[in-house]
């Protein structure tokens, strides 16, 4: 689950889902599921090169699957998403 960023798209969507409907166990189920299972690939990526390019550090300078265009801080944590921006800083931690 953890090499397709859908995966984890998809329980963002379910504990969301979740939260628009007052369905604690929805929301919490998916949410628990997300911190089960090792944080997706994608995600790791995506603020392995933001930190790395605030921090400047050069063995991170061109991941081959990050669009960089689209890693910014506004993208991982501002997002409509409430899931995805708790998990993006569970998976900073």
């Amino acid at each position: 689950m953890s090499q397709r960023s859908q995966y984890a798209t998809f329980f963002f969507q379910l504990a969301d889902l979740g939260c628009t409907l007052q369905h604690s166990q929805l929301r919490d189920g998916a949410r628990n599921l997300l911190q089960l299972v090792p944080p997706d690939t994608f995600t790791v990526t995506r603020l392995q090169w933001l930190f790395g390019h605030y921090k400047d550090d050069e063995a991170l300078q061109n991941p081959s699957h990050c669009n960089e265009q689209n890693t910014t801080v506004d993208s991982l944590f501002f997002t409509a998403s409430p899931s995805q921006v708790l998990y993006n800083l569970e998976v900073n931690i």
